[in-house]
């Protein structure tokens, strides 16, 4: 109902009914075709109910980098937007995914001092390294399989020396996607829209490769896009520096994706956590890799 008084309010009524086009633990998604297109309506788990207040500052801060925000209810955790249309680059050729690098480089350019208005949580690297010993001792950390769970919290001094490190390394704090992949851009001939902002904070930006990277498998293939990102941020830092900082961003990206798990599990109902807990020693082992 609240969907379709939006939709009213817009002056683009539906044409139907809505339908679930997703459905899981931590959101579920409604679709419908209205008078001026398809239009969604993401409803957030709790765990995420900064998502629809920050992805409509994002809108009218940088227009078409994110959806386009119709409405929101930031106490139900209701974002209605349209459909940013396009194709999910992360279904095209793994060649063409790096053109999505120069659309999160500027919205991390233009938010290194936050967004007006939104109070983002610091998930950057030292807020890590302070947060890592209640992470390491937490009984999430403790579920993890025997081939990882003993290594894991062995490789604390090197996590916290790596949080350090990148901590001191260009470019400055910035929004952190928090969840950047191949399936969460969307390409429309030159035009690259981010989508699903539920995990973003403020952070070094290069905390924003591992999700990405640990998607591709192919060396060569990882290198070239590594070039690619680096080349976006040349003007940041001399390459040695950028260099580093994308190196040990994959380390403590992971470390973040541990800790976001974390958080979600911790948020979930008992026994719905959809495979939910396995992203933890999933990206344990990736911050050891």
């Amino acid at each position: 109902r609240w969907m379709a008084a939006q939709r009213e309010a817009a002056g683009t009524p539906a044409l139907g009914q809505p339908t679930v086009s997703q459905l899981w633990a931590i959101s579920a998604r409604l679709r419908v075709e209205t008078t001026d297109g398809r239009a969604f309506l993401k409803a957030c788990a709790r765990v995420f109910d900064a998502e629809p207040a920050m992805t409509e500052t994002l809108h009218r801060t940088l227009p078409g980098a994110v959806p386009e925000v119709i409405a929101i209810d930031a106490a139900e955790g209701w974002l209605l937007m349209r459909d940013a249309g396009g194709v999910i680059m992360g279904e095209q050729p793994a060649d063409t995914w790096p053109a999505a690098f120069p659309a999160l480089a500027a919205i991390q350019r233009a938010t290194s001092g936050g967004l007006d208005g939104i109070e983002l949580e610091d998930r950057g690297p030292a807020a890590l390294a302070a947060s890592l010993p209640a992470l390491l001792e937490s009984p999430f950390v403790a579920a993890f399989p025997d081939d990882i769970g003993p290594r894991f919290r062995a490789a604390a001094p090197r996590l916290h020396d790596a949080c350090g490190a990148l901590a001191s390394l260009p470019p400055g704090p910035t929004l952190m996607h928090g969840d950047f992949h191949p399936w969460n851009a969307l390409r429309d001939g030159d035009r690259v829209v981010v989508i699903d902002w539920s995990d973003s904070a403020m952070g070094h930006p290069f905390m924003d490769l591992t999700n990405w990277f640990k998607r591709v498998g192919d060396p060569a293939a990882r290198r070239a896009m590594l070039d690619v990102w680096l080349d976006g941020w040349a003007d940041a830092a001399p390459r040695p520096a950028l260099e580093e900082a994308a190196r040990l961003g994959l380390v403590v990206g992971a470390l973040h994706q541990v800790e976001s798990y974390r958080r979600i599990v911790a948020s979930l109902e008992p026994d719905t956590d959809w495979g939910l807990a396995g992203g933890g020693p999933s990206f344990a082992r990736w911050a050891l890799a």
